[in-house]
């Protein structure tokens, strides 16, 4: 059998799509609308790090070419769909399409979860261990990881084992007994690489929560503590002191303004001003 035929699929997708019905259409338009969502929303994210952020730090830059990466990836999916949708799903049974629609997906994918994977180091290290390296250190990791990504998925590219998935959208490699070492081998590293990938971004945002946790613990401590240290007010001591605003009497009284010359004068003048506040009813 053929690698991009599927059992019970004729040399079109028309028979097996109508079978899906709606759901195969609202999922592909769902689909397109992340798509579009994600590269506004990835473009607006690098436009702040080029222009505001300058790229200067290292999550910064891998921020970056996560961006870039997911940008691609969603151009991909858009690109994909819009194919399908004109071919009636047709274009996924041809080897050729078939083959680079399972190799961008998988190398794609797997280039973004390694930048989300390697950002999430970066955070743990300079939050958490307080460690930074350098720019170029990470730029270079990230890079050959992407080349690691795309040099591995030649291999079952160059054999066509990229077969065609029940939903007639996407392609992907099945392991089998029957298939060549080669192929189980990626295969298996694919896996065996995602599950790592996503145990170490879980494990490093844990740590990440857990340091603000007892960050933000710490500060309201002490800020418990500091008003503590403040002396206390009770208005209950209040009760038994009266203010009597009757007796209260300001009086000011033989105010002298003295108004003296310097030579020649004597006295001066002498002002006398007597100025009594009567107490209120």
């Amino acid at each position: 059998m053929n690698s991009t035929t599927l059992p019970e699929i004729a040399n079109n997708g028309s028979k097996y799509s109508e079978a899906l019905g709606p759901f195969i259409l609202t999922f592909d338009i769902l689909e397109v609308v992340v798509g579009i969502v994600a590269i506004l929303i990835n473009s607006l994210a690098i436009y702040i790090l080029t222009t505001r952020l300058k790229l200067k730090q290292s999550d910064t830059i891998l921020s970056f070419i996560v961006s870039i990466f997911d940008v691609v990836y969603s151009l991909f999916t858009i690109i994909n769909c819009l194919v399908l949708w004109i071919t009636n799903h047709s274009a996924i049974l041809d080897t050729l399409y078939a083959q680079f629609n399972g190799y961008l997906f998988f190398c794609l994918g797997a280039c973004v979860i390694d930048s989300v994977m390697l950002l999430s180091i970066i955070r743990f290290l300079a939050i958490y261990k307080q460690v930074q390296y350098s720019n170029r250190f990470w730029v270079r990791l990230i890079l050959g990881l992407a080349m690691f990504n795309f040099m591995l998925g030649l291999i079952p590219l160059i054999q066509n084992q990229f077969k065609v998935q029940p939903s007639l959208k996407y392609c992907s490699v099945e392991f089998s007994f029957q298939n060549n070492w080669s192929v189980n081998l990626y295969y298996c590293i694919i896996w065996i690489k995602l599950t790592i990938n996503m145990t170490i971004i879980m494990v490093c945002y844990f740590f990440i929560s857990l340091f603000y946790y007892n960050y933000l613990k710490n500060y309201n401590e002490e800020e418990v503590e500091e008003s503590e240290k403040l002396p206390k007010f009770n208005w209950r001591d209040l009760g038994g002191i009266q203010f009597d605003t009757g007796s209260i009497q300001l009086e000011l009284d033989k105010i002298i303004i003295f108004r003296g010359k310097k030579r020649g004068e004597g006295l001066g003048e002498l002002v006398i001003l007597q100025l009594t506040t009567q107490p209120r009813q």
